[in-house]
């Protein structure tokens, strides 16, 4: 069990989940402003910000969205931080041109996103 799981609501009792697409398309308003200021804070570059929201995407797909509360703030925080960091990750995999001095995503930032 990946320890990122963990900060989700449990699934229902039976173990079913919802529809993915829907889960993804319902959750993506309450994480797109965090996910779009990170891809503009770690690079000025139109394509690579692109990438990194596309990389926001794919762990929404991965990860069972259907158990992320919407209604519940702790469950959001928890998906933004593991979003974010994600895009960090994949950005420093990638040796994209960082906007701050660093190249790293400034903690304050991140504890405002969060």
């Amino acid at each position: 069990m990946n320890p990122s799981d963990e900060f989700f609501t449990p699934p229902p009792a039976g173990g079913e989940t919802g529809n993915a697409a829907n889960a993804v398309e319902k959750i993506w308003p309450y994480v797109q402003a965090a996910v779009e200021l990170t891809a503009r804070t770690l690079t000025r570059d139109y394509d690579q910000r692109e990438d990194l929201i596309a990389e926001a995407w794919k762990v929404l797909w991965s990860k069972d969205a259907s158990r992320c509360n919407v209604q519940d703030q702790e469950d959001l925080r928890n998906l933004r931080k593991i979003l974010i960091n994600r895009m960090r990750n994949y950005a420093e995999s990638r040796a994209m041109k960082m906007n701050d001095a660093e190249g790293r995503l400034p903690e304050d930032l991140v504890r405002l996103l969060a």
